[in-house]
């Protein structure tokens, strides 16, 4: 199930909305438990296996000069797509079990109660929040997702 954290929350009922607040962050794909809220800090344990960025660039958070962050469109009826190619780097052995989706600014994945993040559990088929076919990834891994879609639906 994913969870936001409550900075998302505030900006989504807020001026920045989702789009606003998420528009060129990077998801950050983990091995071990994922923390209890997207709020909390990655637990110790967990390895930070890859990154999904644009076209495979290397991110900079707060100030994304290589266009690295992700990208997406709004489509009719509260849907986003992704734009570009989002591309999985390895950066470690492991097996993918959870990510979180940081804003583009800068976020040290302590607790805060007020950066926007997204949190979900990753599998290699639709009943996980991030369908990534790969069981293991290494620092050689690049692969790149399908398609990208988030939907609020009333």
């Amino acid at each position: 199930m994913i969870r936001f954290s409550k900075g998302l929350l505030d900006a989504i009922m807020g001026n920045a909305g989702f789009r606003g607040a998420m528009q060129g962050g990077v998801v950050r794909v983990f091995s071990g438990t994922r923390p209890a809220t997207a709020n909390d800090a990655i637990p110790v344990g967990c390895v930070e296996l890859a990154r999904i960025t644009t076209d495979g660039k290397t991110f900079y958070p707060g100030s994304d000069t290589n266009a690295a962050g992700l990208q997406f469109s709004l489509q009719s009826g509260g849907v986003l797509n992704g734009v570009g190619a989002w591309i999985v780097v390895g950066r470690a052995n492991g097996i993918p079990t959870w990510f979180r989706w940081n804003w583009g600014g800068v976020d040290n994945n302590v607790y805060s109660d007020s950066l926007p993040r997204i949190d979900g559990d990753v599998g290699p088929d639709e009943m996980f929040d991030l369908v990534l076919p790969l069981y293991s990834i290494f620092p050689s891994t690049r692969y790149r997702l399908e398609m990208f879609e988030a939907t609020i639906s009333g």
